[in-house]
């Protein structure tokens, strides 16, 4: 026991069990501080998630409505391509025997094909 009574050996204890304990307490703290600083930035990065979702899913349904708007729009175009092609038929019925309308159509129609 006399070697702790010693001053040098005093002075040595206590400077080195303040700063163990100093350590010791400042770890636990750098944790609890990486800890707090995670899940805020995790909850930070939820909130910007969501922000994203719900401006996706305004913008699909902006892109649907447009889509059905486009499908409608390309049936009535192609049912008013055959009411022409039907029109132009009759016109061609009706066409007198000279008439170069037939072959100048088959030929276009060779091309398109």
């Amino acid at each position: 026991m006399e070697f702790f009574r010693h001053p040098l050996v005093v002075d040595f204890i206590s400077i080195l069990l303040p700063l163990l304990l100093g350590w010791l307490v400042g770890s636990r703290q750098k944790k609890a501080d990486a800890t707090k600083s995670e899940i805020e930035n995790t909850g930070q990065a939820i909130k910007i998630w969501r922000e994203m979702t719900a401006d996706l899913k305004a913008e699909m349904a902006d892109l649907k409505e447009e889509l059905e708007h486009t499908r409608n729009k390309n049936k009535q175009l192609e049912q008013e391509l055959e009411d022409i092609k039907a029109d132009l038929e009759e016109m061609l019925k009706s066409c007198p025997n000279n008439c170069p309308a037939p072959e100048v159509l088959k030929k276009r129609n060779r091309k398109t094909q």
